[in-house]
């Protein structure tokens, strides 16, 4: 699931997280800088509240060999920044290809409070946040800053 707009969850155990902060001048974007942690052979953490964290380690059973799987990183990072640069909607599509939840009743959370309606999630817009549909048929776009959501079993 996503705890939007920073935590990359795996079985319901945090594997990364993501921090973004840009400066303006006027209306145009002057720096932008992208902070990625990711638990790669972590075998102890401190644990703090709800969020429990895993790592590749963990997940696969295999060491990584960290520069050679910096480098792959760095690569999509670079052709992922390319589309966004040109604003490609296969970009947006794609990543919306990778929810579990896309197309499906979800249970939302929005600042730790669990919604009691259902919303299916259609994907992310051309800005980055989440797009629901209601019990109503309506479209609601979610720009709060602490989301959570996962499909209903």
């Amino acid at each position: 699931f996503l705890k939007w707009p920073n935590d990359i969850m795996i079985n319901d155990r945090k594997i990364a997280g993501i921090l973004a902060e840009g400066t303006f001048l006027g209306d145009q974007l002057e720096r932008f800088i992208l902070g990625v942690g990711l638990n790669i052979n972590n075998t102890n953490f401190f644990q703090s509240g709800n969020d429990i964290a895993v790592s590749l380690l963990e997940l696969t059973g295999k060491i990584i060999q960290i520069e050679p799987f910096l480098s792959k990183i760095c690569n999509r990072f670079e052709q992922r920044y390319g589309q966004w640069e040109t604003a490609s909607p296969a970009l947006v599509r794609d990543i919306n290809s990778h929810y579990p939840g896309l197309g499906k009743w979800n249970r939302v959370e929005v600042n730790r409070t669990v919604r009691e309606e259902s919303f299916k999630f259609l994907g992310l817009d051309h800005d980055g946040y989440p797009l629901f549909l209601d019990e109503k048929a309506s479209i609601k776009k979610v720009t709060h800053q602490h989301i959570r959501f996962r499909p209903i079993e």
